[in-house]
């Protein structure tokens, strides 16, 4: 919801990307078949389909509404000779909202276009529901049938709104897929884009303009098409609808960055949704083993994250328990002195089948918030290995959701 004083959602993005920002679709049209485009270009899309449409539906929170896409050809036609002479498709990043209600959208082997941009069938950027990964999005990018897939984490599948932001650069030789403002998959840029943008493969809702198959199913809000590669503070910001965007950073191994993970059911939930993850967790990181993936060396890399909450996930890798206390105490002082501002919560080794050294290491890892003066959280009785493990040490989703609902409890 938009707290008062604040300027409103779309205020906000023509006041980020101003010139930049080409082509800008709310879709809060209430009527009629313009879909208005507010930027500077003033290239508006059409709503089309034997079925059109409903407008007038639940907005993302910023007062205004959105269309319900029905999956029966209802989609916004955007193609036109005007936006295929201003989009850059080399340095370019695409910002959009969207909803799914029917939960079983999210695990069909379907395709759901959410937006398509295309020369033909050979160059193309499209967002889609993952046909191939329940509770997923993937972006293809297609150069001349060389095709790069970003894939999302799964996400809990339940009806919220989610932002999707895909940049590209060229220059930079990368293309990255953000979720509400978390960074989820990057690749290197691969194969060049082949001729002009086809007016008829240019649609929101549906991957053809003209004649559309493989419709979205949910509402969409906000299309923007931006003519450079955005940074990271500017994806946050075109992800929040308030000013109260929680950034979590989440140091661990293998379990924080588990497909799904807790964390990715923590940002469902915490802050009403109004947060961002920045997950530098790194598989089989100890806190003291001394090598390149341990505790030292995702603080380091998370120098510059200015986190509001810091989640830590660790311990459960050590070999030589006597060494946790000492480098733990000396990595939190670093995170307080590089993150001011933040409140610093360290769990416990979870629970485990292998249990033999589990209790000394928590000892431990007390000790050190102790010496500190962070916030221990003892997860004994968070899930029960036998069950909510797949290993008897790695959570599975359930285990996941559980620990995530142990965490919102705890979080102020």
């Amino acid at each position: 919801m938009l707290l008062a004083g604040e300027p409103k959602y779309y205020q906000k993005l023509n006041a980020l990307f101003d010139s930049d920002l080409v082509c800008y679709w709310p879709l809060w049209d209430l009527t009629g078949t313009v879909a208005t485009d507010i930027s500077h270009s003033g290239f508006n899309g059409v709503y089309s389909g034997t079925t059109l449409p409903v407008l007038g539906q639940t907005g993302i929170g910023d007062g205004k509404t959105s269309p319900y896409f029905g999956g029966v050809e209802a989609r916004v036609n955007i193609g036109s000779a005007n936006f295929s002479s201003v989009a850059n498709i080399g340095e370019y990043s695409i910002s959009a909202f969207f909803r799914i209600p029917d939960v079983d959208v999210w695990t069909t082997a379907e395709y759901f276009y959410g937006f398509n941009v295309a020369a033909g069938a050979n160059s193309a950027i499209s967002i889609i529901k993952n046909p191939g990964i329940d509770n997923s999005i993937v972006c293809d990018l297609n150069n001349n049938t060389t095709l790069t897939s970003l894939i999302s984490r799964q996400m809990p599948g339940r009806d919220k709104w989610f932002n999707v932001v895909l940049t590209n650069s060229i220059t930079n030789n990368i293309s990255k897929l953000y979720i509400n403002g978390s960074l989820h998959a990057s690749a290197a840029v691969s194969g060049t884009w082949d001729g002009a943008i086809d007016t008829m493969w240019c649609a929101i809702g549906a991957r053809f303009g003209v004649l559309p198959n493989t419709p979205w199913k949910g509402n969409i809000a906000h299309v923007a098409y931006i003519n450079r590669a955005i940074t990271q503070a500017e994806v946050i910001r075109a992800a929040t609808v308030n000013s109260k965007i929680k950034r979590v950073l989440f140091l661990g191994d293998s379990i924080a960055i588990a497909t799904p993970s807790f964390a990715d059911y923590l940002v469902q939930e915490y802050n009403n949704g109004e947060c961002a993850i920045i997950n530098r967790a790194i598989s089989g990181a100890d806190v003291a083993g001394g090598e390149a993936t341990d505790m030292p060396t995702q603080v380091s890399n998370s120098s510059a994250d200015n986190a509001d909450v810091i989640i830590i996930e660790l311990g459960t890798s050590d070999e030589v328990v006597a060494n946790i206390r000492a480098v733990y105490v000396a990595q939190v002082n670093i995170l307080k002195a590089n993150h001011s501002d933040a409140n610093i919560y360290c769990m416990s080794v979870l629970p485990k089948t292998s249990d033999a050294d589990r209790v000394d290491k928590n000892v431990e890892l007390a000790l050190a918030c102790t010496d500190t003066g962070i916030t221990y959280w003892d997860t004994d009785g968070w899930i029960t290995p036998a069950t909510d493990t797949t290993d008897g040490t790695h959570p599975t989703a359930a285990g996941h959701a559980k620990i995530a609902a142990e965490i919102l409890a705890l979080l102020p």
